[in-house]
């Protein structure tokens, strides 16, 4: 075999190689945007869902919850005046997850008010509760329960922001998802110019 021959097969096989880590790149972005489309189309169908089943609630006034110094208070207490931007996470929801919902809310704190703002946790004991406090950056108000009668709590422990008013009425459910933070964007400027 002479040189130019050795050249000219070095050379195929490189630029074969090239060709067949380009098509392969080309099919996993592909299937990495199919992939990203079917997650999003899931997430989609089980937040309509999970809205049209949530939104209309209405919360018992008589539910108590306590305020981070063990004091029951009942729910219709801290919704008066004016509406109130619900957060309700749990312990056993990821912590990341209230992280990153706050930073969107922070973009809308002084719209929405930073005393209409108020999270509402569960699965967390008094020391927990107070860590959690001293974690979250923003000084919000912060109450414990288990429940609060909502259905999406009966099966679920993720993270749930809803809207509700003195008539103790769920409006505006809505189920953040961190890997779309452009819809808890949405959702935050779209509920700071309704109700405040």
């Amino acid at each position: 075999m002479t040189n130019k021959s050795k050249y000219i097969l070095i050379v195929s096989i490189i630029m074969l190689s090239f060709f067949l880590l380009l098509t392969i790149f080309h099919y996993e972005s592909i299937f990495d945007k199919e992939n990203l489309y079917k997650q999003y189309y899931k997430l989609m169908i089980f937040w309509g869902k999970e809205s049209t089943v949530n939104n209309g609630t209405i919360i018992q006034p008589s539910v108590t919850i306590s305020d981070i110094n063990g004091q029951l208070i009942e729910i219709a207490e801290i919704v008066r005046g004016s509406p109130k931007l619900i957060i309700k996470t749990s312990a056993l929801a990821c912590d990341i997850c209230l992280e990153e919902e706050l930073k969107h809310i922070k973009k809308h704190i002084n719209k929405i008010g930073i005393n209409n703002i108020i999270i509402i946790a569960s699965d967390y004991n008094a020391r927990s509760i107070i860590l959690l406090k001293k974690n979250i950056q923003i000084d919000l108000e912060i109450y414990r329960t288990q429940r609060i009668g909502i259905p999406f709590e009966e099966k679920n422990k993720n993270l749930f922001v809803f809207v509700v008013d003195d008539r103790l009425i769920i409006q505006d459910f809505f189920l953040p998802e961190k890997t779309f933070p452009e819809l808890s964007n949405n959702y935050y400027e779209i509920i700071s110019s309704k109700y405040w």
